[in-house]
């Protein structure tokens, strides 16, 4: 009780000093404790058969694989919010998808009305969560990845360890054993040499990216997000091609504004060497796990941010963690994970 009565005197004195300062000190407080725990995006918009793999024998899913695809008569959708919910370190949980078939909320998620391609179905949650919510930090996964507990554990635990950090996107190691990939055996793998060793690993992009959006170049990374989807099974070379073709003009026009407000115009050059750079150390599979941090921050890192926070970076961590890497996009993916697809 007298602990109580003398925290209340000091912030009557601090009121009566500074009501402004009281305020605002009381505001950044409750941030603080609001985003102990991390927003998370689950993008959950519809496949466009526009986006089948040529000459491929699978057969693709479209439509809004979050409600298509039912594990135990359960839509794919709320098994996979629960999953998240249940780790603790998610809070709130959206869903970026057609409010047209999610609904406005979805049990104790809210649903973000977007239904466009995947860059634009990110900058549409984005920008709807930053508006509101302002978050240091924003978390996406997608709807087609049941992740198990013990997994997404290890992969939160690694983010926690090096929060604060500009982006994270963890990397997720190959099993030994390549029938473990069972349906999945198709997906596009990459060969990455891990801290600390000398021998490259094969890994598999995880479906689970931190972003600070205060940190990085929001617009192209927007873009790439949306050229990489559309590229994702092409080889290495292909897919830097196709996307630097795609963000050139953004870059040019970035460089052209520069210039007319004094500063050097060296965007165009320092994304397209960093990228050239990354694109052709993964092709060769000669890659370090710290040489693809440094490309990505190189690339997308917004420079005012890095001025004022030097020591902060991103993290390409490669990591177990299987179910976050094996996106269902086909029939037998889906059938191979006792999962029933239905016909809407």
């Amino acid at each position: 009780m007298l602990a109580e009565a003398g925290e209340a005197g000091v912030a009557r004195r601090a009121l009566e000093a500074d009501p402004a300062d009281w305020c605002a000190s009381i505001r950044s407080r409750v941030m603080e404790s609001k985003f102990n725990k991390i927003p998370l995006i689950i993008l959950a918009g519809s496949a466009k058969k526009g986006e089948a793999v040529t000459g491929e024998d699978s057969h693709r899913l479209y439509g809004p694989k979050g409600l298509k695809i039912q594990l135990a008569g359960r839509p794919l959708i709320d098994v996979i919010v629960d999953r998240f919910r249940s780790s603790g370190a998610f809070d709130p949980i959206f869903i970026a998808g057609p409010a047209n078939r999610y609904g406005a909320t979805r049990g104790s998620a809210e649903v973000i009305d977007t239904d466009a391609d995947f860059g634009r179905n990110i900058r549409a949650a984005m920008e709807s969560v930053v508006a509101r919510l302002s978050p240091g930090a924003a978390m996406f996964t997608t709807c087609d990845v049941i992740p198990e507990p013990a997994e997404l554990d290890a992969l939160v635990a690694d983010y926690q360890k090096h929060a604060p950090l500009d982006f994270w996107f963890p990397l997720i190691r190959v099993p030994k054993d390549r029938a473990e990939l069972g349906a999945s055996g198709q997906k596009r793998r990459y060969l990455v040499i891990p801290d600390g060793v000398t021998e490259p690993v094969p890994v598999l992009p995880s479906h689970m990216v931190m972003v600070d959006p205060r940190a990085l170049r929001l617009t192209l990374l927007y873009k790439c997000f949306q050229l990489a989807y559309r590229s994702r099974t092409r080889p290495v070379g292909a897919r830097f091609l196709y996307i630097s073709s795609g963000v050139l003009y953004f870059l040019v026009k970035r460089d052209v504004e520069n210039l007319f407000k004094l500063k050097p115009p060296l965007l165009t050059l320092m994304a397209l060497f960093n990228a050239a750079l990354l694109s052709h150390r993964v092709g060769r599979g000669s890659i370090t796990q710290r040489q693809v941090e440094t490309h990505m921050h190189q690339v997308f890192g917004n420079e005012p941010h890095r001025r004022k926070y030097r020591e902060r970076t991103g993290r390409v961590p490669i990591l177990d963690g299987l179910s976050l890497a094996l996106d269902i996009d086909t029939e037998e993916e889906a059938r191979e994970l006792a999962l029933e697809i239905s016909g809407s």
